[in-house]
């Protein structure tokens, strides 16, 4: 398990790499060091592993007559240019001054290289290439371009007479995070061996909607499936929560699942006893995020935010019977790092395991976003034999619809009256107040044990009791 581990890790760490490239060349930011950890990544896999290539950086240097260039520097430039080349069409570039509009296509086209995302292409320590560049530029923002294409041919002549690869680098960026992530699939923990007292406890916190409200669909959960669901708001709402407030849930939850003993009551009877905890817990935070929401309202989700207000946590257990079938997508190529999103198995190891991992999607539903649907996830559990399920899904159940803001609210109230057709009532109260319920005191076998003459070494029973609280 430890090596498993350790090589989801170092995965992790090198598509996280990936997607920060990936970030930075789409949007044309300057390359950093995560970028350039990227481009190795993609030479890798085109079995490139010798990063200093002393003759082919001997020719640049010759190209460059003599000016010392290094092997860094010359592919960050490359790839540099590549963008630069993509980023250039006189017919569609937009002006500095939007507000203007006497700036007709050529003085807007010599404006070019001033444009803030060109003009740090020939800043830091890794610009030497654009700088060696810089001192042909003459002429039209179309002659200095035209002076890119010939150098840009003249690298690509150089990478040939090497058998050094010539990249797509947003294409190979993409090539390469597919092939990692197939190989992460290789080494990722059996589920069971992640279950505690042979149960999956899933913590979800991704961006889901439901589509078709007025007739959505469904995944049946099967009659030896025990799976019970913690909703943090209703059908129809947003479900309001922070990356740093999902990370404390689940570090809260972790250490509780520590506490209690193992393999001492039936998985039924040790979930319910869980439940009541998480709903606690799930309930304190849900009112945090209300009154954060209610000081910060964004004009343009009004209509989202009063039904957040206003909605609750809802427990409900699924057994031989249907559950809506949510779509959930994760945005890969975004500013904000998609490993905030996840799935979480929470479990007794070092490693937060995502289930998304497990699910072997096409390539279609990987980039740009990952999109996968809730009959995705029963049906790895189906397939790893996973028994009981306790899932606390913290993701928005919006619809999806396009659906008008001022007729939202009842379009969402006919959705959730309609949900509660298929899924049941839910059993929230029920399960709130189980640790006070009668079926809680001792048996009428323990209480006749306690009762009997013996010796007050004897009376004493081993401890049962779970941690009230997270």
């Amino acid at each position: 398990m430890e090596e498993r581990i350790r090589q989801c890790k170092e995965i992790d760490k090198k598509l996280s790499d990936i997607e920060e490239g990936m970030f930075n060349c789409i949007n044309h930011e300057s390359f950093d060091s995560s970028t350039y950890n990227a481009i190795h990544l993609v030479l890798e896999n085109y079995g490139v592993t010798d990063f200093k290539q002393w003759l082919l950086v001997t020719d640049m240097i010759n190209h460059f007559e003599r000016h010392r260039i290094n092997f860094k520097e010359t592919i960050i430039g490359y790839c540099n240019i590549a963008i630069l080349l993509e980023t250039y069409n006189p017919f569609h570039i937009e002006s500095n001054n939007e507000n203007s509009g006497n700036n007709s296509f050529a003085d807007t086209d010599e404006r070019f290289f001033q444009r803030p995302n060109i003009k740090r292409f020939f800043k830091g320590d890794d610009a030497r290439l654009f700088k060696l560049i810089k001192k042909k530029l003459s002429g039209t923002t179309e002659d200095k371009i035209q002076i890119f294409r010939d150098e840009k041919k003249a690298f690509d002549d150089i990478f040939k007479r090497h058998k050094f690869p010539i990249l797509d680098i947003f294409d190979d960026m993409q090539k390469t995070y597919l092939k990692l992530r197939k190989d992460k699939m290789g080494f990722l923990p059996p589920i069971k061996e992640l279950l505690i007292n042979d149960t999956l406890f899933l913590c979800n916190y991704i961006h889901a909607g439901v589509e078709n409200i007025h007739s959505p669909e469904t995944v049946h959960i099967p009659s030896n499936m025990n799976f019970y669901r913690i909703m943090a708001s209703d059908y129809g709402s947003s479900a309001c929560m922070s990356v740093e407030w999902f990370k404390e849930y689940k570090l809260k939850l972790k250490k509780y699942l520590e506490k209690i003993p193992k393999n001492t009551e039936k998985n039924e009877k040790f979930i319910k006893r869980v439940i009541p905890a998480l709903l606690k817990k799930t309930n304190k935070f849900m009112t945090i995020a209300k009154t954060e929401k209610s000081k910060y309202p964004d004009p343009k989700y009004e209509h989202l935010t009063r039904r957040y207000l206003k909605s609750g946590h809802h427990l409900h257990y699924f057994n031989n019977s249907e559950l809506i079938n949510k779509i959930y997508g994760i945005e890969l190529l975004t500013k904000e790092p998609s490993t905030n999103f996840r799935l979480s198995i929470i479990n007794l190891f070092d490693y937060d395991v995502n289930l998304v991992d497990y699910l072997d999607l096409p390539e279609s539903e990987i980039f740009p976003k990952i999109v996968f649907h809730t009959n995705d996830i029963i049906d790895i559990l189906k397939k790893e034999g996973i028994k009981f399920v306790l899932y606390n899904d913290f993701s928005c159940s919006v619809s999806l619809d396009n659906v008008d803001p001022n007729a939202y609210n009842n379009v969402s109230n006919a959705f959730k009256e309609r949900a509660r057709a298929i899924e049941g009532k839910s059993i929230t109260e029920q399960m709130t107040n189980y640790l006070n319920s009668p079926y809680q005191r001792l048996s009428v076998k323990q209480k006749s044990v306690r009762s009997a003459p013996s010796s007050r070494k004897s009376r004493r029973l081993p401890s049962r009791k779970l941690p009230r609280s997270i």
